[in-house]
């Protein structure tokens, strides 16, 4: 799945004449699960892992997670703002946590790719669901 994931976002990028080595990407969740503070073992890590080793800018928002490790390096969550989410050139949902607000996601983020139909309330022409 996370290589899956990494191509589908590189082709999100790439038919809006993005590259994806450069981008900032935003992953909504890091946990292994909803709701959870557990990452052994998440593939949202290794989505992460690979989007960096492609060249991409990665930022992660998780209310349950602070900080992660990621190929030797400290990467602390972001505030997830509508700032935040306009400054990146796609947002990709990796864990469907309740205390996203998910009405300003669809609003203000220029791409969304939604890997755990998370936006299925919200209509937006940047939306991709998986």
């Amino acid at each position: 799945m996370p290589g899956f994931t990494i191509s589908r976002i590189a082709d999100a990028l790439n038919e809006r004449q993005k590259s994806l080595n450069g981008s900032h990407i935003l992953a909504l969740g890091v946990t292994y699960k909803r709701d959870a503070n557990d990452i052994r073992e998440s593939p949202a890590l290794e989505v992460l892992r690979g989007l960096s080793e492609k060249g991409a800018r990665i930022y992660y928002a998780d209310p349950y997670v602070p900080s992660i490790e990621l190929s030797g390096k400290i990467i602390e969550s972001v505030q997830l703002t509508p700032d935040t989410l306009k400054f990146m050139d796609c947002v990709v949902v990796l864990t469907e946590h309740s205390a996203f607000e998910y009405e300003m996601v669809a609003t203000y983020s220029p791409l969304i790719l939604d890997c755990r139909n998370a936006l299925r309330d919200f209509s937006s022409p940047n939306l991709i669901c998986l």
